[in-house]
């Protein structure tokens, strides 16, 4: 049975087009349609990359590379998935891949301390060992049990389309999910007590 496609209108009252009319016209060789799915998708991209690289800057950076591959691959996308799974799995890929690429650099690297260092106050510190802390647990999951975390309770995606973007099948993610969530449980539990 095939999906009725659904229009909804911009503000100004005209239809929008969806993800695969716009697909299509990049198809046919009108790249400023793919403009238009860039503003639609951009947010999400960077909001799950971000998580990702912990970082405001290369986050942007991932998320402008993951819009340029996807460009560069448009003729390969299945349509039978949806579109932002599909980007998803490409900028979750080349953010895992940019991720591992720094951490060899920064295996290399000496930290010298910076002289001048002036303590925080007692407010800030409870709060930076706060976030620290819970930094430190999220840091303890996988790259995927992260992922699986970050795409169902942050981005409310279904289980379906979270395995979509991992590659995986849906009993892995509920897997991912399960663990992650015991893991947080567990460390945050031990380090309140």
């Amino acid at each position: 049975m095939a999906r009725t496609r659904r229009h909804t209108s911009s503000p100004e009252g005209k239809p929008q087009l969806t993800d695969n009319e716009l697909i299509q016209r990049c198809l046919d060789n009108r790249p400023d349609a793919y403009r238009v799915l860039v503003e639609r998708h951009w947010s999400m991209v960077y909001s799950v990359v971000r998580r990702i690289t912990h970082s405001h800057d290369d986050a942007v950076d991932v998320t402008q590379e993951a819009f340029v591959r996807a460009y560069e691959h448009l003729p390969e996308f299945a349509r039978d998935s949806k579109f932002s799974t599909w980007l998803l799995r490409v900028a979750t890929n080349y953010a895992l891949d940019q991720k591992r690429r720094l951490r060899a650099r920064q295996r290399l690297q000496v930290h010298v301390p910076v002289s001048g260092y002036a303590p925080p106050t007692d407010g800030q510190a409870i709060a930076r060992e706060i976030e620290s802390r819970l930094a430190e647990v999220l840091r303890s999951l996988t790259h995927h049990q992260r992922l699986c975390l970050v795409l169902k309770v942050v981005h409310g995606m279904s289980t379906s389309e979270v395995a979509g973007i991992l590659g995986c099948s849906e009993g892995t993610v509920r897997v991912h999910l399960h663990q992650a969530r015991k893991t947080l449980r567990n460390r945050w539990d031990g380090w309140r007590s």
